[in-house]
């Protein structure tokens, strides 16, 4: 699910992009050279497939299930299959022993029934802020363990044979008063063959912390520490610094890794309490 642009472009005037692959809640950056690459409507947020070339760039991408978007709201299933499952849109009526209910945009016509029990439930998350004329709007994915759901609640399904397998709540909140504060940010991109490079901003707190560099196999599950920064103090509002960039450990036969960072905050003995993660980036290695 594509959610927002990540801020900035890397060295070769690509525009990056956070995007959420489905069943996961940490963000993959991507790379386009195609500006508003996901301009399908006034709200981007939405249900992409995404096709990536051999250098793991974006090739095309299709719309195939809107989310906020103008136009989004009736129930209703997408016309192809992707990753093997149909996704239909809907409204929840009931959750009840592992049936699931969905109703039409009316909130009270039956539109389908799937068998839940075995399903990954996830909220999506809209928060938007309104400072006069200025809007801000930050979209996440969390799991929901719990399976809890809220009757009216719109929501997309993947799910095959009447048997879900997702099921993504979609949620809004609106704060019309404050402007949010600026959270703490790490963006990571491939500024070279064989490497990455990691860009911090402090935001309106202050942190000291050291970025922790993780990469894996890509299609493996397990991470390893890839390097460790030095430690760095910011005060509250500091510009974003641009750290060295670290090259990534491969084979002789070349292969697809994955790399992300997290910036650790060193105010504990150990480096648990991060502070902010970057996206996912693929590089061959």
């Amino acid at each position: 699910m594509r959610h927002r642009q990540g801020s900035g472009h890397h060295l070769f005037q690509e525009d990056s992009y956070e995007v959420y692959k489905i069943g996961e809640t940490q963000a993959t950056t991507i790379f386009s050279t195609q500006p508003n690459l996901f301009k399908e409507s006034a709200q981007s947020d939405g249900f992409y497939k995404i096709t990536l070339g051999a250098d793991n760039k974006v090739s095309s991408v299709d719309l195939f299930m809107g989310a906020y978007g103008d136009g989004h709201t009736a129930a209703g299933v997408a016309s192809q299959v992707v990753d093997e499952l149909n996704w239909s849109r809907g409204y929840i009526k009931d959750y009840k022993g592992g049936s699931l209910v969905l109703t039409q945009e009316d909130k009270t016509s039956t539109f389908a029934d799937y068998i839940a029990s075995g399903a990954k439930f996830f909220d999506v998350t809209m928060t938007i802020w309104a400072d006069g004329a200025n809007t801000t709007t930050r979209t996440s994915i969390t799991a929901n363990e719990s399976q809890a759901v809220t009757t009216g609640d719109r929501v997309i399904v993947g799910y095959k044979d009447g048997v879900a397998a997702y099921v993504y709540a979609l949620k809004t909140v609106t704060d019309g008063q404050e402007t949010p504060t600026e959270a703490a940010s790490l963006i990571l991109v491939n500024n070279a063959a064989k490497q990455v490079q990691a860009t911090y901003k402090t935001g309106s707190k202050a942190f000291d912390i050291k970025v922790v560099y993780y990469y894996r196999l890509a299609g493996t599950s397990n991470w390893s520490v890839m390097d460790t920064g030095s430690n760095h103090s910011y005060a509250a509002g500091s510009a974003a610094q641009t750290f060295d960039a670290r090259t990534v450990p491969g084979n002789a036969t070349p292969a697809n890794y994955e790399v992300y960072a997290a910036a650790a905050s060193t105010a504990a003995a150990t480096l648990d309490t991060v502070v902010a993660t970057s996206g996912i980036v693929t590089i061959l290695a």
